[in-house]
């Protein structure tokens, strides 16, 4: 049996994957929350191909580095490059049949270069900075490492991530702080910082519609995607 797995640092990233695929052990599927990170998405998705998956899937949020990249869009990219040099390409097969069946039910998708950091970009600057040194249109933390484990086993690997933070916007250090290993919200530790930081609590409400739009275009691509489930399903769905 074919099974894909999909890796997301955030335990809300991997509920935008239920309503399409289930539960976590669904017999095609095999869904790990990994934390945030390289490491801890390396280690989630060696994991996973241990449990028997033969594809893996880079899932979640990203922040949006081009500066006409709005919140909610999809970003599947035909690479994923370092900022040590390293570079990966997702399965293009795979690729193109999902960001065709994502463009058809009318949803913003982008397929370029996706930079993998090993430190949040959360402010405009240091986007902007970034965005020029890599031509990447967004960042995320973990899909490097994804797909280092997918190269090491030779198997597919394809990331699906959609723009919560744009490039003018600033992303609260907050957020990230109050977010345990396990990948859930420590909801006291964020409150406890918005107590302290009144400008923390006006940017989380500056991002509330984003993570709405992010998170409804997430469920969308799970939805659109169930029947390319797996690379090679691909030919056939088309």
């Amino acid at each position: 049996m074919k099974r894909t797995g999909f890796i997301t640092a955030l335990a809300s990233e991997a509920r935008t994957l239920r309503p399409a695929f289930g539960s976590s052990t669904a017999n095609d599927v095999l869904i790990a929350v990994a934390g945030i990170g390289a490491t801890a998405a390396g280690r989630a998705a060696a994991a996973v191909m241990e449990a028997g998956a033969d594809a893996l899937v880079s899932w979640g949020y990203a922040g949006g580095l081009a500066p006409n990249l709005s919140a909610g869009t999809l970003v599947v990219p035909d690479r994923i490059v370092c900022t040590d040099g390293s570079v990966f390409d997702t399965d293009e097969s795979w690729r193109e049949a999902l960001s065709a069946r994502i463009a058809a039910g009318q949803q913003a998708v982008r397929c370029a270069t996706l930079l993998s950091s090993s430190l949040i970009l959360a402010d405009e600057e240091c986007k902007s900075r970034h965005f020029l040194s890599s031509g990447a249109i967004a960042v995320d933390m973990e899909s490097a490492a994804i797909a280092r484990v997918a190269q090491a086993w030779n198997v597919p690997f394809l990331a699906v991530r959609a723009v919560l933070d744009t490039s003018g916007e600033q992303l609260p250090r907050a957020i990230a702080d109050a977010i345990g290993p396990e990948g859930k919200l420590r909801w006291a530790q964020l409150w406890r910082d918005v107590v302290c930081s009144p400008r923390t609590l006006q940017q989380l409400l500056a991002l509330r519609s984003n993570y709405r739009d992010a998170r409804r275009a997430l469920i969308a691509a799970a939805g659109v995607g169930r029947s390319l489930l797996h690379p090679s399903d691909s030919e056939v769905a088309m």
